[in-house]
C-alpha cells in the first residue's frame, strides 16, 4: 500500500501523502489526493491475478488517467452541474479508511475500507 499516514496523533492517523505505483509522485495537496486512483481487490478462483491475492495500487491523476483513458468511460458529474458538493466520495472513502486503519488488526476482514483484511501492525 502506498498510503503514507501520519500517527502523530494515538489512535487518529490521518493520510499525509499517497506514493503512486507507477510514476513513483507523492501527493501531499489533500485537492489532489481526491484524484488518486486506489484499487484494492481480492482477486477469486481463477484469476489472473492467483487465486485469493490481495491486489493493490494507487495511482496518481496523470497515471491513472493515461493507464485507464483508453478503456474508460467518461460523463460529467451530474451533481457539480448543479453546484458546489459539500460532501463527495473522498470524504465517505476517507472515513471509511479511518475506520479500517483504526480497527483491531486481529478482525476477520478481507484487503481494505469496504472490503475485510486488516493488514498486521507495522504493515503500510
Amino acid at each position: 500500500m502506498s498510503l503514507i499516514l501520519d500517527r502523530s496523533t494515538p489512535g487518529m492517523p490521518r493520510i499525509a501523502a499517497v506514493r503512486c505505483d507507477r510514476c513513483k509522485a507523492v501527493i501531499h495537496d489533500p485537492i489532489n489526493l481526491g484524484e488518486v486512483l486506489h484499487i484494492r481487490l481480492h482477486a477469486g478462483f481463477g484469476s489472473a491475478w492467483g487465486d485469493g491475492s490481495l491486489v493493490s495500487a494507487d495511482l496518481c491523476d496523470a497515471c491513472g488517467h493515461a493507464l485507464l483513458q483508453p478503456f474508460a468511460t467518461v460523463e460529467p458529474d451530474h451533481d457539480a452541474l448543479r453546484g458546489p458538493v459539500v460532501t463527495g466520495g473522498f470524504a465517505r472513502e476517507m472515513a471509511a479508511l479511518r475506520a479500517w486503519l483504526d480497527a483491531p488488526a486481529d478482525t476477520d476482514d478481507t484487503a481494505g475500507p469496504g472490503d475485510s483484511k486488516r493488514p498486521e501492525s507495522g504493515a503500510g
